[in-house]
């Protein structure tokens, strides 16, 4: 099954301490795993920054990316055509302001033809998601 996830997957995924660690870290195993480009950056932000409760390294966060998650995870990128197209649709779904990356994220997931979207922020995305969509899904 193909499936999709946003950074609070490979966080979690990267961190032991993290809730749903374990978790997160079979759906990488187990599936055709995609994520959104977005989602390397959103990442990085989590880790170098302080949101954890402590900073790791850049260079260690790159390292961890290169083992970890690039030999598990297929990156999808939206063109701007794609984008422009998503963002039109957006009033439709409700999305206003910084739920845009949220609903870039779902929109990747659609274009790698994930049957499903993992996510430790199940609301966040409950909310934007129509009939048709990949069924969000936490691990």
């Amino acid at each position: 099954m193909k499936v999709a996830v946003d950074s609070s997957v490979l966080v979690a995924a990267l961190i032991a301490s993290e809730n749903g660690h374990d978790e997160c870290n079979q759906v990488l195993d187990s599936h055709q795993c995609s994520a959104h480009m977005h989602a390397l950056a959103e990442t990085f932000n989590t880790l170098t920054g302080s949101r954890l409760g402590f900073r790791v390294p850049a260079n260690q966060v790159v390292v961890m990316f290169q083992r970890e998650v690039l030999p598990r995870v297929t990156f999808v990128s939206l063109d701007a055509d794609e984008t422009v197209h998503a963002l039109m649709a957006a009033e439709q779904r409700g999305v206003r302001g910084g739920a845009v990356f949220d609903y870039h994220h779902l929109v990747a997931a659609m274009k790698a033809g994930a049957e499903k979207f993992f996510t430790l922020d199940t609301e966040d995305f409950r909310h934007i998601s129509r009939p048709g969509d990949p069924e969000i899904a936490c691990p």
